[in-house]
């Protein structure tokens, strides 16, 4: 399969409207599941075509590597494959956005969004490379955010 036609099947899989998800937790910090699967659903009988979960708008920034892989499974467990679910896999180290795209396959997530890593500026060459390291990593469909 050519590059083309690989793009072409990742753009079928992935089309319509897949808006990005809030991320819920108690006031003690813990998951709030119940409330996870309220959004996820309500969104879904709405007739998303996806839910994008870790994006700037689930604050994933504010979030240490257990919360995002414990975010991570709920969602896919939550949206139990009624529509895809793409996980944001943005980090400033390329280990970590490695470890968690990995993590985000290894539980059954549809595609992975990966943003530049923030902070500092990033020369093109590494930039290139830490988006080669992520997609290299996974089987996945890599979106770029």
């Amino acid at each position: 399969m050519s590059i083309y036609e690989k793009e072409t099947e990742v753009m079928k899989k992935f089309s319509g409207i897949i808006p990005p998800v809030s991320s819920t937790f108690h006031r003690d910090g813990t998951l709030d599941k119940k409330a996870m699967r309220e959004v996820a659903d309500f969104l879904i009988n709405k007739g998303v075509d996806g839910l994008f979960y870790l994006g700037t708008g689930g604050e994933f920034s504010q979030m240490n590597t257990a919360q995002r892989m414990a975010l991570a499974e709920e969602a896919v467990t939550i949206v139990d494959g009624r529509v895809p679910v793409l996980i944001g896999v943005g980090s400033p180290s390329t280990d970590e956005a490695v470890k968690l795209a990995q993590h985000a396959q290894a539980y059954g997530a549809d595609g992975i969004v990966a943003i530049n890593p923030y902070y500092w500026k990033v020369a093109p060459r590494n930039l290139d490379d830490y988006y080669q390291q992520i997609a290299r990593s996974v089987t996945l469909p890599v979106i770029l955010y």
